[in-house]
């Protein structure tokens, strides 16, 4: 870099430049028009004789001003006040590195490139150069482009520290009478580091030591904290909104996480509204993505990431103790385009009785987040299914219902191709009485031992049903309870963290306190450790 120069970048207007535009201010236009336009009609009168004197103390009044403003321009310096006075700094780029041919120079404010013998160059001169080695000074007394560049050339570069490296080259190329322990110590050497290489990533950095700062606005808090503190949890950023000015009505807190092995990024509670919105990243074995628990209704949304789920579930919705709904979608579904496919599932509970009643055919299942011993009654299956994309889609299910409180199932078909209603069909499970509807009067009627057939199959379906709610239940149930440990979950240790962790644990000498201080302390490392005896 080129340091402590002379950049001419204002732009000087000498008082000479001013006398200049003072012709400009004496405009005798709009007499010499009068007389161009009239030089017939105004030949020889009195009024011609009038303007071509007029024009002529125009040009005296003229030529007296011009001449005034010349006195006093030449009383004052016609020169720049701050000439040789502006301090600058740009880079210097040598030719040679970088695949350069030539040595530039680079306008660290523009970020334009000049060439060292421009002649548009706004510099006037280099006072000294340095690197991350060493600090030049100039000692040469000329124009910047008559300047030598060559920082090895000392008659013109002078050089402020040394190598140790070279000067014991130079030491041992020179005659022993220089190698005098007095001159030795008399010549600047820079120092070298007494710290061992390191590397701090940017995001490790301690922002805050005292763990956070807070900040107030109009009916607004910020609180930033440090993601990597043991107590905070991985807690960046939280902002309190007010309703009110004292900041006394609380209407909404957002926080921001980071670090977290649960993968947990973004809370949002409300707690006017009694509601808690979640965010997390992807990476979670149940492929949450995000979870809103309202307390007022009971009720709790959870999203998941689309195809992080084997059995496609994008959505749960619950109305808890009385009604799940979980929507399905699969990225990549079968080839069969008569596979029957689920997208949404709707399971609806009462409160149990004393046990499982065999005679109405009523299961117990125990809820997710819900102790195993408190059970509910599952009183009705509503499972819909897409639309194949096949000639007679009026042929397959479009909705199934599976009713135990009054113990009959019903099957909806698929509306067919320009028809304005659909097939459907109900089975009783107590009279053994089929009741249905046909869309199609001309479609054959279904034969009674295709309906005992389709009725055993509703049977065994049911019972197939009913294990998949109480294991999506139970799975279900895991995933709140690692939820709930959130207060708990550790945070993710980089190889950066993990050793400084091993060399706390290594440093057994030390009490107890200062052996804590050292695991969780990030400016420990830059101190300089104890000589032992």
């Amino acid at each position: 870099m080129a340091r402590d120069s002379v950049l001419d970048a204002t732009q000087w207007i000498s008082p000479t430049e001013v006398v200049r535009s003072v012709e400009d201010i004496i405009d005798d236009s709009k007499y010499t028009d009068i007389m161009k336009t009239n030089s017939g009609k105004l030949k020889n009168s009195r009024w011609e004789n009038f303007l071509r004197d007029r024009i002529v103390l125009d040009e005296q009044r003229k030529k007296e001003t011009r001449k005034q403003q010349l006195m006093e321009a030449s009383n004052s310096e016609d020169v720049d006040p701050l000439k040789g006075r502006r301090v600058h700094v740009w880079v210097l780029v040598r030719a040679g590195c970088r695949g350069i041919e030539r040595d530039l120079y680079i306008e660290a404010t523009t970020g334009r490139i000049y060439e060292t013998q421009a002649d548009n160059l706004p510099y006037e001169k280099i006072e000294s150069v340095w690197n991350e080695n060493n600090y030049w000074v100039n000692v040469q007394d000329a124009h910047i482009k008559e300047m030598s560049l060559d920082i090895k050339d000392h008659s013109k570069w002078e050089f402020v520290f040394f190598k140790m490296e070279d000067k014991r080259k130079e030491i041992s190329a020179e005659s022993d009478s220089i190698r005098d322990k007095d001159e030795m110590e008399e010549l600047l050497f820079l120092p070298p580091t007494w710290t061992a290489p390191f590397t701090v990533p940017s995001d490790e950095l301690v922002r805050y030591p005292g763990g956070n700062v807070s900040n107030m606005f109009y009916r607004c808090t910020v609180e930033e904290y440090t993601g990597r503190s043991p107590t905070g949890q991985g807690l960046c950023l939280r902002v309190s909104l007010y309703d009110d000015d004292e900041r006394l009505v609380l209407s909404e807190i957002r926080e921001s996480y980071a670090n977290r092995q649960d993968k947990l990024q973004q809370r949002v509670i409300f707690p006017l509204e009694k509601r808690v919105l979640e965010r997390y990243g992807r990476g979670r074995e149940s492929g949450l993505m995000a979870m809103e628990s309202r307390e007022i209704g009971n009720t709790r949304v959870t999203w998941f990431y689309t195809g992080s789920r084997i059995d496609g579930l994008v959505k749960r919705e619950e109305v808890i103790g009385t009604q799940v709904k979980e929507h399905f979608f699969m990225t990549d579904p079968p080839a069969t385009d008569s596979t029957q496919l689920c997208i949404e599932r709707t399971v609806s509970f009462r409160e149990s009785t004393t046990g499982p009643n065999d005679d109405n055919q009523v299961y117990n299942v125990a809820l997710a987040g819900e102790k195993e011993d408190k059970k509910v009654d599952v009183i009705e299956i509503v499972e819909s299914y897409r639309l194949p994309d096949v000639e007679k889609p009026e042929k397959h299910i479009r909705r199934k219902i599976m009713n135990f409180e009054d113990e009959y199932y019903q099957i909806d078909y698929h509306y067919g191709k320009h028809r304005v209603s659909a097939s459907c069909r109900t089975f009783n499970k107590t009279t053994g009485q089929v009741d249905g509807w046909e869309a199609d009067p001309l479609e054959e009627k279904a034969k009674p031992s295709s309906l005992r057939q389709q009725y055993q199959d509703l049977v065994a379906q049911e019972k197939e049903l009913i294990g998949i709610i109480r294991d999506r239940e139970r799975n279900f149930g895991i995933v709140l309870r690692k939820i709930t440990m959130r207060d708990n979950v550790p945070l993710v240790m980089t190889p950066y963290h993990l050793a400084e962790m091993s060399k706390a644990k290594e440093d057994e000498g030390s009490s107890d306190s200062e052996a804590q201080m050292a695991k969780y302390d990030p400016l420990q490392q830059f101190c300089q450790r104890k000589i032992r005896a």
